[in-house]
């Protein structure tokens, strides 16, 4: 992929990371609460608003069929290395209250799901993965979820929390962390090079559409705590956003696309 639709890719990420905040911010006391009765609606609605994205991007870039999934991982981890980041160190972006930007930061991880599933979707016919690549992804996936819902859970707001400054050094490991992630992936789904960007894609999404329904409907499996989830919620987001720029770095695109 040429270097101007990268950057323009990345300057739609940052746009669709502004819009998705400011989501949270307007809607936060109607929507993102834990008494809320629209949180089944906003997930639903979390797919044709992806959906819409997805297709300004294919028009604003000029992408070809081929690029889709690539161009939506490309700005999915310039979003979500945002989100990583405001929720952990400018929250009042979100919101002031640690309930509401809990619930906003589940709903942002589904929808970062929404995105790479309807891309993936797109973009299959392209896509060499057999069926039981597939299935090892998605196991490998939900795996992956888990491990980082108790990483959470175990250190709680030892780490998770306000003013605490092993918060830094925990977004810093994310990206060994999640090295070491691919490789387990490429290693047990025995991936080719040009596999691999489409095998992490699918890891990422069911992890992310776990977080976002356990999130929202069983937060106590991260902590009982809203301000711990909160920061549990920016670390999880910050970490796929390693992912999925170490995927693209690491896949070979060339093949990739000839196939």
């Amino acid at each position: 992929m040429k270097n101007s639709k990268l950057i323009l890719l990345i300057i739609l990420g940052i746009i669709f990371w502004f819009n998705g905040a400011i989501s949270v911010k307007l809607l936060g006391n109607y929507v993102f609460t834990e008494d809320s009765p629209y949180k089944i609606e906003m997930f639903v609605l979390a797919f044709p608003m992806l959906f819409l994205a997805i297709f300004i991007a294919i028009k604003a870039v000029k992408l070809n069929h081929s690029e889709i999934l690539t161009a939506v991982v490309v700005m999915n981890f310039a979003a979500v290395f945002l989100d990583g980041i405001a929720l952990n160190f400018f929250r009042q972006i979100y919101h002031d209250v640690y309930e509401i930007s809990h619930y906003g930061a589940a709903w942002i991880l589904w929808g970062g799901g929404a995105g790479l599933l309807i891309a993936y979707l797109m973009t299959q016919n392209n896509i060499t993965l057999g069926r039981k690549k597939v299935i090892l992804s998605v196991i490998l996936g939900a795996i992956f979820w888990f491990v980082g819902a108790m990483i959470i859970r175990f250190f709680g707001d030892s780490v998770f929390s306000e003013n605490n400054n092993y918060r830094i050094l925990a977004l810093v490991l994310l990206f060994p962390l999640s090295y070491v992630f691919i490789l387990i992936t490429q290693k047990i789904v025995n991936l080719q090079k040009s596999e691999l960007l489409n095998s992490v894609s699918i890891v990422t999404l069911t992890a992310m559409f776990l977080d976002g329904i356990a999130l929202t409907w069983f937060r106590g499996l991260y902590s009982d705590k809203y301000e711990v989830s909160h920061y549990g919620a920016g670390f999880i987001l910050f970490g796929v956003g390693a992912g999925l720029l170490l995927s693209y770095l690491m896949n070979d695109n060339e093949k990739m696309l000839e196939n």
